[in-house]
């Protein structure tokens, strides 16, 4: 174990690995600067949350634990209200598989968290019998762990009696008792008697225990009904999920006790299952009695995504659903977020008070009383009915207000975002929107702290989500295709910025490299009528159309400029620091900046997406032996040379002049490798691109000589091992996009 800290009790090393332990913050301020980071590399995040002093914590897995013998873990993370360094940051679990459930933190500081164990020697704490040998990845138990405000392990409690289970969302009460809630995945989950059960007793149930303080005693266990869950001002247990049984408990005279099923189908309809439908529950503080139960859905089903609830103890739900009837109060607007809801039901579970088609994947209420919803959204499709079917639509953008469109998902290379939304709990009216850019985020966590700070935070596929000068980031943000946690606090504003992408490619850009070629999207950039640098001169000039940019004070050159759009170049001169920050200024005032990580390179191939009359994509910006430019109606012959060509090629430019125009073409440093795909090219040579602006590279390469047809070819590049982008993501893994070129038998 590694400290800088005091543990309260003795936890032997191979368990946690403790990072920095720093003072506990002062009281929260009213208002908090926003930031935007990359927290943590390979890591998948759960869940985040505050205190009342404005500390952050998060909660989520690592695939590969850094604890030696240990496979996938959790962890528990605490970082001061500026973002600048953590308190802790805790690696928990066994030697094999731990996955995360639910984070709660109490007034004091204290964090608990939930989730299952397959170890068979996972730590707890006072200690416990081992499981059995004969668990597994399929079989976990259930687990709930309390740690201090400096990050010590106060308690670590199995509480299944050896049954398998998932544990779920959790919540503490003003006496640090917990709640936590899951699904049994075996027959015999145990009940305590008085508690309120389900008959039936088979796997598959959900389930809400209470523990006490010392997290040695199970108060209750309840069997039947379970789910997301939150606290009322009482210690009622308000609990939200979807269901496909029609068997779930309900209550009499709540909003709805029964549904009509419905069936869904996913493209390409081969098979059809049944929907889910939301329901809402509020158990009783001592888990006696259901106080209601009701389904909240349409004739289509609905799927909860999120649960809140408001000092009155109405319960706030969010999420998605396809059905054309279900129960809004207020008529869709302009800018509303079809096939997407937020429904405020009262305390009773009675009545529906206010429901709007606005939503997303988590909620949250602010200190006004208002609506916080965020979530991930991407391009909208929606795929027709069949005969037992109903539509499955994926919902369309929530507001994006002035983002520009290059920054939306439907661009080439951006698959999802992320938005944070604040509506009105009167009147159902989005009252603000903030769109977060990147490739690919998803699996949404909203915090909302005591002074309506807001906090968002996910997975990205890609570190390229905006960073902030002065706030923590892992080291691997300058990795240009690392996977891991984002972390956002923010106040809905909008900047002039809206994203950076690679000049090359278009995609989200992460890392800078020296000399590489970046645009900028946003508002009021610079001036109404576009300008280009001059064609001829022997270097690019550093200030056009009143616009300027800065590298750490250093002036880089600037290639195209107007309202929307800036295409820059990254001057040589960071060439060893770690990060970089970007001033614009625009007419000589500092109009917006960005920070960010460096690396040596970032090497993309310039692309076409779709050139006029071809199909597919995206296809390399080549030119065949003539000087033609490639396509499919102009492709190269078999047995020439062609020619394509990249960017952000950083410390192994030949000329590495900031802004000059190549005028030789000096060999490339760096080693370069064809992978064969559709086809097998020979490496001619790999040079300084030759009348383009230095750090730019051009590869030659030579086509086979034997062609079968009209065919593209992919250029699979490495360079020095690291895969060429564009990139693209399948499901979780991250591909390159393995631009083309169009090739015909010759002569």
């Amino acid at each position: 174990m590694r400290s800088t800290g005091s543990m309260q009790r003795p936890i032997p090393s191979f368990l946690i690995v403790l990072f920095a332990i720093a003072d506990l913050a002062p009281a929260v301020a009213a208002t908090l600067p926003p930031f935007s980071t990359f927290i943590k590399e390979n890591s998948t995040l759960r869940q985040i949350a505050t205190d009342p002093a404005g500390d952050i914590y998060l909660f989520g897995v690592v695939p590969e634990s850094p604890i030696p013998g240990n496979g996938q873990d959790v962890f528990i993370a605490k970082l001061n209200p500026a973002a600048t360094e953590f308190a802790y940051f805790i690696y928990f679990g066994g030697s094999s598989t731990e996955s995360a459930g639910g984070l709660a933190v109490d007034a004091s500081g204290n964090a608990y968290i939930s989730g299952s164990t397959a170890s068979i020697d996972f730590p707890t704490l006072p200690q416990a019998p081992a499981p059995p040998a004969s668990l597994s990845a399929l079989q976990p138990l259930p687990f709930v762990a309390k740690f201090s405000p400096n990050g010590a392990l106060i308690y670590s409690t199995l509480f299944s009696n050896g049954i398998a289970a998932q544990a779920g969302a959790i919540a503490v009460d003003a006496n640090g008792e917990v709640v936590t809630s899951g699904f049994s995945l075996a027959t015999g989950f145990p009940s305590t008697p008085g508690a309120y059960s389900v008959a039936g007793g088979s796997a598959d149930q959900p389930f809400a225990i209470k523990l006490d303080a010392t997290g040695t005693k199970l108060l209750f266990s309840v069997i039947g009904v379970g789910g997301s869950l939150v606290l009322d001002s009482a210690g009622n247990i308000l609990m939200a999920g979807s269901t496909t049984s029609q068997s779930y408990p309900t209550t009499p005279g709540a909003y709805q006790t029964t549904f009509t099923p419905a069936y869904v189908c996913e493209f390409p309809c081969q098979f059809s299952y049944p929907a889910n439908e939301q329901y809402v529950t509020k158990l009783s503080a001592d888990g006696t009695k259901l106080l209601y139960s009701t389904f909240l859905t349409g004739s289509g089903g609905s799927l909860n995504m999120g649960l809140a609830v408001d000092a009155a103890g109405d319960a706030w739900v969010t999420g998605e659903t396809p059905s054309t009837d279900y129960p809004y109060t207020v008529a869709q607007s302009t800018g509303s977020r079809p096939d997407t809801f937020t429904t405020e039901l009262d305390p009773t579970g009675a009545k529906v008070l206010l429901s709007v088609q606005d939503g997303g994947d988590a909620i949250a209420l602010d200190p006004n009383g208002n609506v916080v919803v965020a979530g991930s959204f991407s391009q909208p499709m929606t795929f027709g009915p069949g005969n037992f079917e109903v539509d499955v639509a994926n919902p369309g953008f929530p507001p994006t207000g002035d983002t520009p469109v290059q920054c939306l998902p439907g661009a080439a290379t951006i698959s999802n975002d992320a938005f944070v939304m604040r509506i009105s709990s009167q009147a159902g009216s989005v009252l603000g929107t903030k769109i977060l850019t990147g490739t690919e985020l998803t699996q949404i966590s909203l915090a909302v702290d005591s002074q309506g700070n807001i906090y968002v935070a996910g997975l990205t596929g890609l570190p390229d989500v905006a960073l902030t000068s002065g706030v923590r980031f892992s080291n691997a943000a300058a990795q240009p295709t690392v996977p891991g946690t984002f972390l956002v606090r923010t106040n809905l504003s909008s900047s002039p910025i809206g994203c950076v992408a690679d000049s090359s490619s278009s995609a989200p850009n992460g890392p800078v490299a020296p000399g590489q070629l970046i645009t900028i999207f946003g508002n009021g950039l610079g001036p109404a009528d576009p300008v280009v640098a001059p064609a001829g001169a022997a270097s690019v000039p550093v200030s056009l159309g009143g616009v300027s940019v800065t590298f750490d004070g250093i002036a880089a050159p600037l290639l195209y400029v107007s309202s929307t759009q800036l295409n820059v170049q990254v001057p040589f001169e960071i060439t060893g620091s770690a990060s970089t920050e970007m001033q614009l200024s625009l007419n000589g005032k500092p109009l917006d900046s960005r920070f960010f990580a460096v690396s040596a390179m970032n090497p993309s191939v310039f692309v076409v997406y779709s050139q006029p009359g071809c199909s597919g994509g995206p296809e390399a910006v080549a030119l065949n032996q003539d000087g033609s430019l490639n396509s499919c109606t102009n492709p190269a012959k078999a047995g020439s040379e062609v020619s394509f060509f990249m960017n952000g090629i950083g410390t192994a430019a030949g000329n590495q002049i900031t802004g000059s125009i190549t005028a030789t073409g000096a060999p490339l440093d760096a080693g370069f490798a064809l992978l064969t795909g559709t086809g097998s090219f020979q490496l001619d040579a790999a040079s300084d691109w030759v009348g383009s602006i230095s750090g730019t590279g051009q590869i030659q390469v030579h086509i086979p000589d034997t062609v079968l047809g009209l065919m593209p070819l992919e250029l699979a590049l490495l360079v020095n091992g690291m895969d060429v982008g564009p990139f693209f993501l399948s499901g979780d893994t991250l591909l390159p996009a393995a631009p083309f070129v169009w090739v015909t038998p010759g002569p």
